[in-house]
Order: structure tokens, then sequence, then C-alpha cells
């Protein structure tokens, strides 16, 4: 594996080097463009301080299963995990705040993806062809503007919906194949704002207003 000198850059992993597993050393805060573009490692476990995965950081690295990113990586790259056919799981962290252009693009086995608390940027194509997606936990405010095929052949079975949330995109709730939204509680001292009821997220606001339980059919 290739650093900068001063070991806070990881400028490459060699693409035909054989293992399943790689933690990058703790310390790295950057990553070069194409580090570990078409990869053979089934997992990468990526440090707390890093903060950008660049453009095609992990394109077409066919054997990467799972993805989880840290709490302080800001910014997730153009094309950084397209067509990663093996990827079954993507965990964004709560740092992250935009996500660019074909990101995830044809990651048909993409079955979970948890966006972060505060994303509010997805680009276009971010998710397109994606037609895997089972699960879909959504950030805790409207993203602004949901870009063009961003959700292209997107059709997860289950939205879920962090009770703290204060916004929802409407885009995030009219999937043809959702059968079930779920509610996931708020941690101690977090403000509640959503509730299901019927299996659908409905705002303590509404129900407030209305002063009745929302049945849905």
């Amino acid at each position: 594996m290739l650093y900068s000198a001063d070991g806070s850059e990881i400028v490459r992993y060699p693409r035909a080097k054989a293992g399943e597993d790689y933690s990058v050393a703790s310390g790295t805060t950057k990553m070069r463009v194409n580090a570990f573009k078409e990869m053979q490692a089934v997992h990468v476990s990526l440090p707390e301080g890093l903060t950008e995965i660049p453009t095609d950081a992990f394109r077409n690295s066919d054997n990467l299963a799972e993805i989880r990113i840290p709490e302080s990586t800001e910014l997730i790259g153009y094309s950084a995990f397209q067509d990663c056919g093996a990827l079954k799981e993507a965990y964004i962290g709560d740092g992250v705040t935009e996500i660019r252009n074909a990101a995830f693009e044809e990651c048909k086995a993409l079955e979970t993806v948890e966006l972060g608390r505060n994303v509010v940027t997805l680009g276009t194509y971010v998710f397109s062809g994606d037609s895997g997606i089972k699960s879909l936990t959504l950030p805790n405010q409207e993203v602004n503007g949901i870009q063009t095929r961003c959700l292209y052949q997107v059709d997860p079975e289950t939205v879920k919906v962090r009770e703290e949330a204060t916004g929802i995109t409407q885009e995030f709730l009219d999937f043809s194949k959702t059968t079930a939204f779920e509610v996931i509680p708020a941690e101690d001292g977090e403000e509640k704002n959503y509730k299901s009821v019927d299996g659908v997220p409905v705002s303590y606001t509404h129900l407030r207003a209305h002063e009745t339980t929302l049945h849905l059919v």
C-alpha cells in the first residue's frame, strides 16, 4: 500500500493485491483519486479523521461487499463507488453533507443504504440503476433538490425515518414497491418529530394539530 511520506494521504492500493480485508492506517486524513479503483479486497476499513472520499476512489472494485463511511467524512465524490458489483451495504456517516454525481451508480447488488443524518445534497445518478436496494434510511432533513435520475430504478421495500428528523423529501415517500415505513427511535434528549401510524411516518405536529389518531388505508 502506498502512502504519502507523512502518512496523511493514502495514494494507491495495489490493484492485484490478494486478501479480503484491509484497514487504512490511523492518522490518514486524505485519499487520492483512484486510490482503491479496481482493487480485489472484500472489506476496507476507513479511519476516523478521513475527510473525503474522492472521485473514482473505489470504482469498479468488483469484490467490495460493504462500506462504512466515517463520521469525519464530509463529501463522497463523483463515481466514488460506481460499478462496485458486489457491494451490498453502504453506511454513510453523519458528517457527510454531499454525495456527488454517480457515486453509487450501477451497484446492482446494493441492498441496504443508510444515509447519514446530515446529507443535504444528492447529485445526478447517485443511486441510478441500483434496483436491488431493499432498505433505505433517510437523512434528518429535506435534501436540496433530488437531481436527475438520482433514484432511477431504486424502489426499496422499506424506508426508514429517524424519529428526530425535521423533514422528509417527497421523492423518498413515493416508491411504488415500498410496503413499510419504519421510524427509528430517537436517542435520549433528542426531539421526537415523527411516529409510524399504520406503517406511515406522520409528524407529531400533524397529529397534535388534528388531535386524533390518523388511520390510513
